[in-house]
C-alpha cells in the first residue's frame, strides 16, 4: 500500500470520528453506529486487506450487522435495534461515496496523477 493510500484512509479515519461526533448529536444513539461503520471501512481499507472500496464497504456493514445480530441473541452486550442496520448502511455509502470523491478530486489534481 503506498503512502497516499495510508494518507487517504487515515484522513477517511479522522473524518469518521468527527462524523461520528457530529451525528451523534444529530441522531442521538445512532451517530455512534454511522462511526462505527466509517472506522470498520477505513481499516479494512488501511491495513490493505485487498478490498475494493465497495466491497470494503460491504464488509463494513456485515461486520457491524453481525454485531447487532449478536446483541439480539444475548451474545453481545447491548440493546438490539433494527434502525442500526440503517445507520451502518448510512455509514457504508458516506465512507465509500467518500473516498471516491477524494480519489476523483486527487487524481485531477496534477501534481497528484500518481495516486490511484
Amino acid at each position: 500500500m503506498s503512502l497516499n493510500d495510508k494518507l487517504l484512509h487515515g484522513e477517511i479515519f479522522v473524518g469518521s470520528v468527527v462524523l461520528g461526533a457530529a451525528a451523534e448529536s444529530i441522531a442521538p444513539g445512532h451517530g455512534r453506529d454511522v462511526a462505527y461503520c466509517l472506522s470498520s471501512y477505513s481499516g479494512f481499507q488501511f491495513m490493505n486487506c485487498n478490498l475494493s472500496p465497495a466491497r470494503s464497504a460491504a464488509v463494513a456493514f456485515t461486520v457491524q450487522s453481525l454485531g447487532e445480530v449478536c446483541q439480539k441473541h444475548g451474545l453481545f452486550p447491548g440493546t438490539f435495534d433494527l434502525k442500526d442496520f440503517v445507520a451502518y448502511a448510512i455509514g457504508s455509502t458516506l465512507v465509500f461515496g467518500t473516498e471516491r470523491l477524494i480519489r476523483h478530486f486527487k487524481n485531477t489534481l496534477p501534481e497528484c496523477r500518481t495516486f490511484k
